[in-house]
Protein backbone atom coordinates (compact mmCIF):
# COMPACT_ATOMS: atom_id res chain seq x y z
CA UNK A 1 0.00 0.00 0.00
CA UNK A 2 1.25 3.65 -0.92
CA UNK A 3 2.21 6.04 1.44
CA UNK A 4 -0.46 8.29 1.52
CA UNK A 5 1.86 10.85 3.19
CA UNK A 6 4.56 10.56 0.67
CA UNK A 7 4.71 13.99 -1.06
CA UNK A 8 6.19 15.00 -4.33
CA UNK A 9 8.46 17.89 -3.75
CA UNK A 10 7.82 21.18 -5.47
CA UNK A 11 10.71 22.99 -7.40
CA UNK A 12 11.51 26.10 -5.61
CA UNK A 13 12.40 29.17 -7.19
CA UNK A 14 14.32 32.34 -5.99
CA UNK A 15 12.96 34.69 -3.37
CA UNK A 16 12.95 38.14 -4.06
CA UNK A 17 15.67 38.65 -1.52
CA UNK A 18 17.94 35.93 -2.90
CA UNK A 19 17.29 37.28 -6.44
CA UNK A 20 18.30 40.63 -5.09
CA UNK A 21 21.41 39.34 -3.46
CA UNK A 22 22.45 38.11 -7.22
CA UNK A 23 21.54 41.44 -8.93
CA UNK A 24 23.92 43.47 -6.45
CA UNK A 25 26.58 40.75 -6.84
CA UNK A 26 26.83 40.75 -10.19
CA UNK A 27 26.73 44.59 -10.36
CA UNK A 28 29.72 44.49 -8.26
CA UNK A 29 31.41 42.01 -10.27
CA UNK A 30 30.61 44.17 -13.69
CA UNK A 31 31.97 46.81 -11.48
CA UNK A 32 35.24 45.40 -10.97
CA UNK A 33 35.64 43.52 -14.27
CA UNK A 34 34.79 46.91 -16.48
CA UNK A 35 37.87 48.75 -15.55
CA UNK A 36 39.91 45.69 -16.25
CA UNK A 37 38.35 45.68 -19.38
CA UNK A 38 38.90 49.44 -20.11
CA UNK A 39 42.30 49.16 -19.09
CA UNK A 40 43.01 46.59 -21.64
CA UNK A 41 42.00 48.09 -24.24
CA UNK A 42 43.75 51.46 -23.70
CA UNK A 43 47.02 49.54 -23.35
CA UNK A 44 46.31 48.01 -26.15
CA UNK A 45 45.77 50.54 -28.58
CA UNK A 46 48.61 52.56 -26.50
CA UNK A 47 51.23 49.81 -28.25
CA UNK A 48 49.37 50.34 -31.30
CA UNK A 49 50.34 53.86 -31.26
CA UNK A 50 53.94 53.01 -29.96
CA UNK A 51 54.39 51.15 -33.01
CA UNK A 52 52.95 53.63 -35.32
CA UNK A 53 55.82 56.09 -33.85
CA UNK A 54 58.44 53.09 -34.17
CA UNK A 55 57.26 52.81 -38.06
CA UNK A 56 57.55 56.14 -38.50
CA UNK A 57 60.77 56.51 -36.70
CA UNK A 58 62.42 53.77 -38.93
CA UNK A 59 61.13 55.49 -41.67
CA UNK A 60 62.80 58.76 -41.24
CA UNK A 61 65.97 56.39 -41.35
CA UNK A 62 65.78 54.81 -44.53
CA UNK A 63 64.98 58.17 -45.83
CA UNK A 64 68.13 59.56 -44.69
CA UNK A 65 69.58 55.91 -45.85
CA UNK A 66 69.07 56.81 -49.40
CA UNK A 67 69.02 61.11 -48.88
CA UNK A 68 71.17 61.78 -46.63
CA UNK A 69 69.10 63.77 -44.99
CA UNK A 70 65.97 63.62 -43.20
CA UNK A 71 63.12 64.49 -45.27
CA UNK A 72 62.18 68.39 -45.22
CA UNK A 73 59.34 69.30 -43.23
CA UNK A 74 57.64 70.85 -46.11
CA UNK A 75 58.42 72.02 -49.35
CA UNK A 76 56.76 74.89 -51.31
CA UNK A 77 56.52 75.05 -55.35
CA UNK A 78 56.41 78.47 -56.99
CA UNK A 79 53.68 79.45 -59.19
CA UNK A 80 54.70 81.84 -61.67
CA UNK A 81 51.02 82.61 -63.02
CA UNK A 82 49.64 83.80 -59.86
CA UNK A 83 53.29 84.94 -58.80
CA UNK A 84 52.46 82.86 -55.44
CA UNK A 85 53.60 79.74 -53.78
CA UNK A 86 51.73 77.08 -53.15
CA UNK A 87 52.77 73.70 -51.07
CA UNK A 88 54.11 70.97 -52.85
CA UNK A 89 55.21 68.45 -50.36
CA UNK A 90 55.39 67.40 -46.71
CA UNK A 91 57.40 65.24 -44.59
CA UNK A 92 54.23 62.66 -43.98
CA UNK A 93 53.61 62.79 -48.14
CA UNK A 94 57.67 62.16 -48.28
CA UNK A 95 57.68 59.18 -45.92
CA UNK A 96 54.39 57.33 -47.66
CA UNK A 97 56.87 55.13 -49.80
CA UNK A 98 58.41 54.07 -46.59
CA UNK A 99 55.95 52.85 -44.63
CA UNK A 100 54.41 50.81 -47.18
CA UNK A 101 51.81 53.10 -48.98
CA UNK A 102 53.24 53.14 -52.26
CA UNK A 103 49.68 52.74 -53.44
CA UNK A 104 48.62 56.03 -52.10
CA UNK A 105 52.41 57.36 -52.80
CA UNK A 106 51.35 56.62 -56.63
CA UNK A 107 48.13 57.79 -56.94
CA UNK A 108 49.53 61.33 -55.97
CA UNK A 109 49.61 63.86 -58.85
CA UNK A 110 52.10 64.63 -60.69
CA UNK A 111 54.60 66.81 -58.92
CA UNK A 112 55.56 68.88 -61.57
CA UNK A 113 51.90 69.99 -61.82
CA UNK A 114 51.27 70.62 -58.38
CA UNK A 115 52.33 74.64 -59.31
CA UNK A 116 48.86 74.90 -61.39
CA UNK A 117 46.94 72.70 -59.57
CA UNK A 118 46.86 73.89 -56.37
CA UNK A 119 49.72 72.15 -54.63
CA UNK A 120 48.89 69.33 -52.93
CA UNK A 121 45.68 70.73 -51.34
CA UNK A 122 44.68 71.31 -55.08
CA UNK A 123 41.17 69.98 -56.75
CA UNK A 124 43.25 66.88 -58.30
CA UNK A 125 44.20 65.86 -54.68
CA UNK A 126 40.98 65.31 -53.20
CA UNK A 127 40.84 61.84 -52.83
CA UNK A 128 44.94 61.83 -51.39
CA UNK A 129 44.42 64.00 -48.58
CA UNK A 130 40.84 62.36 -47.34
CA UNK A 131 42.32 58.82 -47.67
CA UNK A 132 42.81 57.56 -43.83
CA UNK A 133 46.25 56.49 -42.93
CA UNK A 134 46.64 54.58 -40.00
CA UNK A 135 50.39 54.99 -39.34
CA UNK A 136 49.65 58.64 -38.99
CA UNK A 137 46.73 58.19 -36.59
CA UNK A 138 46.88 56.72 -32.75
CA UNK A 139 43.89 54.35 -31.71
CA UNK A 140 43.95 56.17 -28.15
CA UNK A 141 42.63 59.28 -30.73
CA UNK A 142 38.76 59.87 -29.55
CA UNK A 143 36.40 61.17 -33.12
CA UNK A 144 36.56 59.97 -36.15
CA UNK A 145 40.02 61.50 -37.70
CA UNK A 146 38.65 63.27 -40.32
CA UNK A 147 36.79 66.76 -40.77
CA UNK A 148 35.41 68.65 -44.13
CA UNK A 149 36.01 72.30 -45.01
CA UNK A 150 39.40 73.02 -46.22
CA UNK A 151 41.51 75.98 -47.78
CA UNK A 152 41.97 75.54 -51.85
CA UNK A 153 45.69 76.25 -51.67
CA UNK A 154 45.10 76.96 -55.67
CA UNK A 155 48.22 79.87 -55.84
CA UNK A 156 45.94 82.37 -54.90
CA UNK A 157 46.09 85.49 -52.70
CA UNK A 158 47.44 84.65 -49.20
CA UNK A 159 48.28 81.15 -47.96
CA UNK A 160 45.34 79.43 -48.12
CA UNK A 161 43.35 80.63 -51.09
CA UNK A 162 39.28 79.73 -51.02
CA UNK A 163 37.62 77.78 -48.38
CA UNK A 164 35.90 74.87 -50.00
CA UNK A 165 33.24 73.84 -47.97
CA UNK A 166 33.05 70.31 -49.01
CA UNK A 167 36.58 69.02 -48.92
CA UNK A 168 36.98 66.24 -46.64
CA UNK A 169 40.43 65.89 -44.93
CA UNK A 170 41.70 63.13 -43.24
CA UNK A 171 43.69 63.85 -40.16
CA UNK A 172 46.95 62.58 -38.46
CA UNK A 173 48.32 62.33 -34.52
CA UNK A 174 51.92 62.79 -35.03
CA UNK A 175 54.04 66.51 -35.26
CA UNK A 176 57.34 67.42 -35.77
CA UNK A 177 58.44 70.38 -33.54
CA UNK A 178 60.30 72.56 -35.84
CA UNK A 179 62.34 74.28 -33.32
CA UNK A 180 61.19 74.62 -29.48
CA UNK A 181 60.63 78.53 -27.71
CA UNK A 182 61.78 78.40 -24.40
CA UNK A 183 61.27 81.09 -21.90
CA UNK A 184 61.96 80.37 -17.91
CA UNK A 185 61.40 83.83 -16.76
CA UNK A 186 64.91 85.37 -18.01
CA UNK A 187 64.25 85.60 -21.80
CA UNK A 188 62.74 83.72 -24.49
CA UNK A 189 65.70 81.20 -26.30
CA UNK A 190 65.02 79.30 -29.55
CA UNK A 191 66.19 75.52 -29.34
CA UNK A 192 66.86 74.01 -32.65
CA UNK A 193 65.16 70.52 -32.63
CA UNK A 194 66.37 67.34 -34.31
CA UNK A 195 64.63 68.14 -37.50
CA UNK A 196 65.01 71.86 -37.28
CA UNK A 197 63.12 73.85 -40.10
CA UNK A 198 65.22 76.08 -41.52
CA UNK A 199 68.04 73.38 -41.99
CA UNK A 200 68.43 70.39 -43.85
CA UNK A 201 68.47 67.99 -40.95
CA UNK A 202 70.94 64.87 -40.66
CA UNK A 203 72.23 62.30 -38.39
CA UNK A 204 75.35 64.52 -37.84
CA UNK A 205 73.21 67.70 -36.58
CA UNK A 206 71.96 65.61 -33.48
CA UNK A 207 75.40 66.26 -31.82
CA UNK A 208 73.69 65.17 -28.36
CA UNK A 209 73.20 61.56 -29.33
CA UNK A 210 70.27 60.18 -30.66
CA UNK A 211 69.25 58.69 -28.15
CA UNK A 212 69.29 61.40 -25.48
CA UNK A 213 67.26 63.55 -28.36
CA UNK A 214 63.19 63.03 -29.23
CA UNK A 215 62.72 62.83 -33.04
CA UNK A 216 58.48 63.62 -32.94
CA UNK A 217 56.09 62.48 -30.83
CA UNK A 218 52.21 62.66 -30.62
CA UNK A 219 49.89 66.33 -30.85
CA UNK A 220 46.70 63.70 -31.07
CA UNK A 221 43.08 65.33 -30.95
CA UNK A 222 42.90 67.63 -34.12
CA UNK A 223 40.39 69.17 -35.21
CA UNK A 224 39.21 69.67 -31.76
CA UNK A 225 41.09 71.95 -29.15
CA UNK A 226 42.07 69.86 -25.68
CA UNK A 227 43.26 71.88 -22.89
CA UNK A 228 45.07 69.38 -19.96
CA UNK A 229 42.27 67.01 -20.72
CA UNK A 230 39.25 69.10 -21.52
CA UNK A 231 38.02 69.54 -24.82
CA UNK A 232 37.27 73.62 -24.86
CA UNK A 233 33.62 74.48 -25.47
CA UNK A 234 32.78 76.76 -28.42
CA UNK A 235 32.33 79.95 -26.23
CA UNK A 236 35.46 79.50 -24.47
CA UNK A 237 37.92 82.56 -25.33
CA UNK A 238 40.45 80.39 -26.78
CA UNK A 239 38.45 77.87 -28.96
CA UNK A 240 38.69 79.76 -32.50
CA UNK A 241 42.25 80.40 -32.17
CA UNK A 242 43.23 77.36 -30.95
CA UNK A 243 40.83 75.31 -33.65
CA UNK A 244 42.08 77.84 -36.21
CA UNK A 245 45.76 76.31 -35.98
CA UNK A 246 44.67 72.68 -35.36
CA UNK A 247 42.69 73.16 -38.85
CA UNK A 248 45.84 74.16 -40.39
CA UNK A 249 47.88 71.28 -39.07
CA UNK A 250 45.09 68.99 -38.57
CA UNK A 251 45.35 66.59 -41.41
CA UNK A 252 47.97 63.94 -42.06
CA UNK A 253 49.64 65.67 -45.14
CA UNK A 254 49.60 69.19 -44.26
CA UNK A 255 52.50 70.84 -42.26
CA UNK A 256 52.48 68.58 -39.18
CA UNK A 257 55.07 70.79 -38.22
CA UNK A 258 55.05 73.91 -35.70
CA UNK A 259 56.74 75.33 -32.85
CA UNK A 260 57.02 73.99 -29.10
CA UNK A 261 56.53 76.37 -26.03
CA UNK A 262 56.73 76.02 -22.95
CA UNK A 263 53.35 77.13 -20.77
CA UNK A 264 51.47 77.69 -17.88
CA UNK A 265 50.22 74.86 -15.26
CA UNK A 266 46.90 75.11 -17.45
CA UNK A 267 48.13 75.45 -20.59
CA UNK A 268 46.14 78.51 -21.49
CA UNK A 269 49.57 81.25 -21.56
CA UNK A 270 52.27 80.78 -23.04
CA UNK A 271 56.07 80.87 -22.06
CA UNK A 272 54.37 81.47 -18.71
CA UNK A 273 55.36 77.89 -17.02
CA UNK A 274 56.87 74.61 -16.91
CA UNK A 275 54.00 72.62 -18.81
CA UNK A 276 55.18 71.38 -21.90
CA UNK A 277 54.04 67.66 -22.09
CA UNK A 278 49.92 67.42 -21.89
CA UNK A 279 49.63 71.42 -21.84
CA UNK A 280 47.13 71.65 -24.69
CA UNK A 281 47.22 70.19 -28.44
CA UNK A 282 47.93 73.08 -30.48
CA UNK A 283 50.48 73.90 -32.90
CA UNK A 284 53.42 71.61 -31.71
CA UNK A 285 52.72 71.01 -28.41
CA UNK A 286 52.49 67.10 -27.48
CA UNK A 287 49.51 65.96 -26.42
CA UNK A 288 48.30 62.32 -25.82
CA UNK A 289 44.84 60.83 -24.77
CA UNK A 290 47.33 58.21 -22.35
CA UNK A 291 47.20 58.59 -19.16
CA UNK A 292 49.94 60.65 -17.51
CA UNK A 293 52.52 61.40 -20.66
CA UNK A 294 52.89 61.03 -23.92
CA UNK A 295 54.78 58.59 -26.74
CA UNK A 296 57.65 60.38 -28.15
CA UNK A 297 60.36 58.28 -31.12
CA UNK A 298 63.65 58.98 -30.17
CA UNK A 299 66.13 59.91 -33.38
CA UNK A 300 67.90 56.21 -32.60
CA UNK A 301 64.20 54.92 -33.74
CA UNK A 302 63.38 53.83 -29.97
CA UNK A 303 59.90 55.00 -28.58
CA UNK A 304 59.69 56.54 -24.95
CA UNK A 305 56.64 56.94 -22.93
CA UNK A 306 57.62 60.51 -20.87
CA UNK A 307 55.33 61.45 -17.93
CA UNK A 308 53.69 64.92 -17.89
CA UNK A 309 55.61 65.64 -14.77
CA UNK A 310 58.94 65.42 -16.35
CA UNK A 311 61.46 67.97 -15.27
CA UNK A 312 61.13 71.13 -17.29
CA UNK A 313 64.36 71.33 -17.71
CA UNK A 314 65.20 67.50 -18.48
CA UNK A 315 62.70 67.87 -21.19
CA UNK A 316 63.82 70.79 -22.81
CA UNK A 317 67.21 69.05 -23.30
CA UNK A 318 65.64 66.42 -24.79
CA UNK A 319 64.62 68.49 -27.31
CA UNK A 320 67.26 69.85 -27.79
CA UNK A 321 69.61 68.42 -30.14
CA UNK A 322 73.12 70.27 -29.89
CA UNK A 323 72.44 72.04 -26.05
CA UNK A 324 75.27 70.33 -25.08
CA UNK A 325 73.33 69.46 -22.04
CA UNK A 326 73.45 66.61 -19.44
CA UNK A 327 69.70 64.49 -20.02
CA UNK A 328 68.44 63.81 -16.60
CA UNK A 329 66.36 60.90 -15.54
CA UNK A 330 63.29 60.32 -17.58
Amino acid sequence: MLNQHLRIPRPRGFTLVELLVVIAVIGVLVGLLLPAVQSAREAARRMSCSNNLKQIGLAHHNFHLAFRKFPDASEFIRDDATNSNVLRSTWPVALLPYLEQDAIQDGIDNVDQFGVRGGIFGDANRELVSTPISVYQCPSTPGNHQFVGYWNQNGGAGWRGDMDPSKVMATGDYMRARELQYDDGTGREIIKTALYWRDEARFRDITDGTSNTIMLGETAGAIDPYYRGRQLSGDDPLYNWSRDRLIWVGPWASYKHWRMRNHSADGRTRFAGTCLINCNNTEAQPYSFHTGGCQFVMCDGAVRFITESIDITTAVNLFGREDRQVVGEF
